[in-house]
């Protein structure tokens, strides 16, 4: 049985990684990894963060990079068709000359982003014959919140919370009794049940820039 198995290698830190997905791209006979370029140019592209976490666990020979379109707007574009293309032939070149398992590796869960479905789904036409897996992995959600020490729902209710880093509070006119100060002078906003909240609607959950930043935000 041949497989393809899209590997979820977490938000980029080499240490939130499952011990499936390691177990599965240190057994997989290639692992590819996509790199922002376009095909033909995965030589000189510079390292993403799925690259980098793959390259702490797995051996450099069996690493193969893969041009995608991912940072260019505008939803299924000829450029970033072109892209999938080029990688699903690599992909399905792989299996013709002899492998039995491939893993591709994505960026926080393969369920999450678009990258493995559409490359699956195409490798799929070219080798009917091979089986689609994946791993899941920790997702970037989940890895900003752990810095905040903040619970998804505040212990003894069932009020969610939503989390905002950044220089400026919400002003208390925008505030509910469910609002709760965040560390160092951070934020962190309530879900809005609270009568009268209105701290969700001031303004996107955003990563600041490192001066607004204070000793326990993301990095």
């Amino acid at each position: 049985m041949r497989r393809l198995i899209g590997v979820g290698v977490g938000p980029g830190d080499p240490e939130l990684i499952t011990v499936k997905a390691i177990r599965v791209l240190r057994a997989a006979d290639h692992v590819f990894v996509p790199v922002l370029a376009r095909p033909g140019e995965e030589d000189s592209a510079e390292q993403g963060r799925a690259e980098a976490t793959v390259r702490a666990h797995a051996d450099a020979a069996r690493i193969r990079r893969v041009a995608f379109a991912l940072n260019e707007p505008g939803g299924v574009t000829a450029g970033r068709a072109a892209t999938w293309d080029a990688a699903a032939a690599a992909v399905a070149g792989a299996f013709a000359a002899g492998a039995r398992t491939v893993a591709f590796a994505t960026i926080g869960d393969p369920a999450i982003y678009s990258t493995f479905s559409y490359l699956a789904q195409t490798v799929t036409g070219l080798a009917a014959d091979v089986t689609i897996e994946t791993v899941p992995g920790i997702t970037c959600s989940r890895s900003r919140r752990a810095p905040t020490r903040w619970p998804r729902r505040w212990p003894g209710t069932t009020r969610s919370l939503a989390t905002s880093w950044g220089p400026r509070p919400v002003p208390a006119s925008r505030r509910c009794s469910g609002c709760l100060p965040g560390p160092d002078g951070c934020t962190t906003r309530c879900s809005g049940r609270g009568s009268g909240c209105r701290a969700r609607t001031s303004g996107p959950l955003v990563s600041w820039p490192a001066a607004g930043r204070c000793p326990t935000c993301p990095r």
